[in-house]
Parts: C-alpha cells; sequence; structure tokens
C-alpha cells in the first residue's frame, strides 16, 4: 500500500487554493447580492432569481480559506511571485524544467554596466545585475528586463551545454532540509507505534468517505481539497473536515450526516472530482456502493423508551434497509444492513440526541446488496397511513 501524506500539497497547491477560494469566499458574497437583489425584484413583483442559503461550514475552514488568500496577496503585493517561485508545488515543477531549458534569458558580462533596471523591472525577482546571474528556474521569461536594458546586454536564445550552474545556496539548502523533514515525520506518523506524531493522524478510526473513493486510504492519499464536490453537493452532507482525518488529510471533505444525507438519485460529487480521489460513477452504480452500514442502539430509540410511535428513520431509507415491523401495536425499527448503503438519511432526521441509529463507516466501501423490498419479496410495514399525521 502506497505510503505518504498530501498535507502540503493541500495546503499550497493553487488548483485546490482556488477551489476552496471560489467555494468559501467567492460564493458566498454572490449568494449575499444575489440575495439582496431577489428582494429588491420582488418588491417590484420581479421573480428572476431564486434565494440562495448559505452553507454551513465549520468556521475553521472558512478561516483557513481567508488567511491562505490574505498571505498569498500580501506576497504578491509586497515580493511579487514569490508564492508561485517559493511555495507552489506546480511552481517547483515548472521550475525544475526552466532551470534545464535549452533557450533562456542571459546577460552579457561585457556590455553590462550594471545599471540595476532589470532587476527592478523583474517580476520573478530572479536577476543579480551586480552578478550577472539569472535563476532560471524562477524565471518565467516575461522579457520585461529586455526591454529595459539600455545596452541591450540582455538577450534570448539557445544556451551551451557547459554552462555552470551557480553554487547552491545555504540558505534554500536549510529551507529544502526542513521542508523534506517534516514531510518525513508526516509519512513515518501513517505507521502505528512508528512516530509520536500518529495520535494526530487519527482522529477518528472511521470518517466516512463519498462513494467512489473505493476507501478511507486511497481517499485520502488522493484527495487535494479542492472542495468541487463540496461544491455541488447539493444535500450539503459532504463538508470539508478540518482535522477530522488528522494532520495528513486536513481540509479533505468528509461526509457529515448531521449536516444532511447522501441524496440516493444524486451523483454529482462522483463526475466533479478532478484528481481521482472520487472516481466517476454512474447514478446506477453509485446506488450500489455501500460506505457504511446502519448501527443502532434501542436503549436511546423513542420507541423502546417511550413505547410510542416514530417510524423516522424507516420513512426516510431510500432502500427499506430501516423499516418497522408491528409488536403489540407499536411499529419497532427492524434492519437488512447488507441493503444499506450508508446514506446517512436515517441519523439526519433522527430526533434524539444523542442519535440512536447512526452509519458506522466502512474502510473499505463494498457493495450493497439489492433495496429490501426488492430482494426479498416481502414488502416491510412502512409507519404511515392515510389518515396519520407525522409521528413526532
Amino acid at each position: 500500500m502506497a505510503v505518504g501524506s498530501l498535507f502540503l500539497v493541500n495546503i499550497l497547491d493553487p488548483f485546490s487554493l482556488f477551489g476552496r477560494f471560489a467555494t468559501h469566499l467567492i460564493k458566498p458574497v454572490y449568494y449575499f447580492f444575489n440575495n439582496i437583489l431577489l428582494d429588491i425584484l420582488e418588491s417590484f413583483d420581479l421573480y428572476y432569481l431564486s434565494p440562495q442559503n448559505f452553507p454551513l461550514i465549520a468556521w475553521p475552514v472558512y478561516l483557513f480559506a481567508a488567511l491562505s488568500f490574505l498571505a498569498i496577496f500580501l506576497m504578491a503585493f509586497r515580493y511579487g511571485r514569490l508564492y508561485c517561485n517559493t511555495l507552489c508545488p506546480v511552481g517547483s515543477v515548472l521550475g525544475f524544467c526552466s532551470r534545464h531549458a535549452r533557450y533562456r534569458i542571459r546577460i552579457d558580462s561585457e556590455t553590462c554596466i550594471g545599471c540595476g533596471r532589470c532587476e527592478k523591472r523583474c517580476k520573478a525577482h530572479c536577476l543579480d545585475a551586480e552578478h550577472g546571474f539569472v535563476d532560471q528556474s524562477r524565471c518565467v521569461a516575461c522579457f520585461d528586463c529586455v526591454g529595459v536594458c539600455p545596452t541591450n546586454a540582455i538577450t534570448y536564445g539557445a544556451m551551451k551545454k557547459s554552462i555552470k550552474n551557480p553554487a547552491p545556496n545555504p540558505a534554500k539548502r536549510k529551507m529544502l532540509t526542513q521542508t523534506l523533514t517534516a514531510g518525513s515525520l508526516l509519512v513515518l506518523a501513517r505507521f502505528p507505534g512508528q512516530s509520536l506524531l500518529a495520535p494526530l493522524i487519527a482522529k477518528k478510526n472511521k470518517p466516512i468517505t463519498p462513494p467512489g473513493s473505493i476507501s478511507l486510504d486511497h481517499f485520502v492519499q488522493s484527495c487535494t481539497g479542492c472542495h468541487l464536490c463540496v461544491d455541488v453537493c447539493y444535500s450539503r452532507v459532504l463538508q470539508p473536515a478540518f482535522l477530522d482525518y488528522g494532520l495528513q488529510g486536513m481540509l479533505q471533505p468528509v461526509m457529515d450526516f448531521g449536516s444532511g444525507k447522501c441524496a440516493y438519485d444524486c451523483n454529482l460529487c462522483t463526475q466533479a472530482c478532478p484528481s481521482g480521489a472520487i472516481l466517476p460513477l454512474s447514478l446506477t452504480e453509485k446506488q450500489k456502493v455501500q460506505i457504511g452500514k446502519v448501527a443502532f442502539e434501542k436503549e436511546k430509540c423513542i420507541v423502546y423508551t417511550k413505547k410510542r410511535d416514530c417510524g423516522a428513520c424507516a420513512e426516510v431509507c431510500p432502500t427499506h434497509a430501516v423499516h418497522t415491523e408491528t409488536k403489540e401495536n407499536v411499529r419497532y425499527p427492524a434492519f437488512k444492513p447488507d441493503s444499506c448503503t450508508g446514506c446517512g438519511a436515517c441519523q439526519n432526521v433522527c430526533p434524539v440526541n444523542p442519535k440512536a441509529i447512526w452509519v458506522e463507516g466502512l474502510r473499505v466501501h463494498q457493495k450493497a446488496a439489492p433495496p429490501f423490498m426488492q430482494g426479498q419479496g416481502k414488502t416491510p410495514e412502512k409507519p404511515k397511513g392515510p389518515d396519520e399525521e407525522f409521528p413526532f
């Protein structure tokens, strides 16, 4: 099994950052102005817009998105491309390619007068006019330096293979060593008993991952925390986790059945994931995936404690894995766990707290049995009638 952590990628990856900015910063602002405009238009009997509800997300997620945006904005305002050149994983890959590119910017030491205009104009901070050096790993070939050079000492062209790389920078080596050390500790924390960081890596034993994610390990190792699945989830059951997966899965989405249920007729999250953490599934395939199984504690259930009908869990179960059986004129919950998909509808609607019924997540997803009515040939009794009101 592959080992490692996407902790640093989740925090620094530009695509994931943009997804979080759009979902948690830009979209709420859009909802705010949409609802204001909606009220104005409705006062004139114009109904062009629909009201938008603000998703309830843990405040640390909003705070982290806001602080990330502020940090990158300040770095760009004060130091130009500091984030792109130093912190961004994509920038590091592109920088490696640029470092070994055949065509590069170069400074002719014979014609350079050391005026420093190129260094002041460079947005990437890759020029050292005093020593006539260009850091090719940072250069984006914008050619601004070429335009401001008064002696045409800066040119762009093919470089000879004999050109030597500059001496290594001790400060950069120290930073790289510290980064690799921190990353190694995160990797070691995946092995029980081998690291003091292990308690931070497993806040919960089995947080529940969305359909299509195959297993807990696959999801944590593949998800970059872009939150596109969170954005498309209309039932709001997918919520950004802060430390639900521990430090290694910081900001990765988790199924929160306190916020909603996984709609039986929805597969939007499986179509939105760009990283392969959630694989594409057709609606039929998604309806057969078992991400968890129903669990029940009758000592908390009001049917057992108060001897009166409830049936809320049976009402909402799409596969009838939760149904009712009548005993002494009281409808008691009954279960077919193999038919349970782990959608969390029963947990979401249960009126008691702590919940009498909940979903136990599976570390590796399985295939659910057919819905109970289809698979058993016996229709479970549903707790409602034509003249009955909702039982509580």
